[in-house]
């Protein structure tokens, strides 16, 4: 076999991709290395990502709700910075609206949540289709 053979490349790219695979493993899974690679990638996610812990954001409310079929009761947390899609009128005010679909694991039941809020996120309406909203304290129930 000749230097230029492509059997001998095609054996060289899978000595190669045999060298990287046993050095990652060597690294990464309880290798004398371990944490090597794992700090290097920490490293770059943070200068792509950003460092520091996530915050969250304490904006939003529980949203309750029960199904109308079978009972189960939903409790989500709708964060009010993300959850809500901006709309705008004519006149460029803005108001917000949240169009949830919720299905449960007892039955397939479909619930459908649609709310309305103002500029300031205040609730103006709200509608609910194969379900019922609930209280906090009707939960436990």
């Amino acid at each position: 076999m000749s230097e230029s053979s492509p059997c001998l490349n095609v054996t060289k790219e899978v000595d190669l991709l045999y060298i990287m695979r046993r050095n990652y493993t060597s690294h990464h899974v309880g290798g004398q290395n371990s944490g090597g690679g794992c700090d290097m990638l920490k490293r770059l996610a943070k200068k792509l990502f950003g460092g520091g812990p996530s915050v969250r954001s304490p904006e939003g409310f529980f949203l309750n709700v029960r199904c109308n079929t079978c009972g189960e009761v939903f409790n989500l947390f709708i964060n009010t910075s993300t959850d809500l899609a901006q709309n705008f009128d004519e006149r460029g005010n803005v108001t917000y609206s949240l169009n949830k679909e919720i299905i449960g694991s007892r039955c397939r039941n479909l619930i459908q949540v649609k709310m309305d809020f103002d500029g300031a996120k205040n609730l103006a309406s709200r509608e609910i289709e194969n379900g019922e909203f609930i209280k906090e304290e009707q939960i436990r129930k």
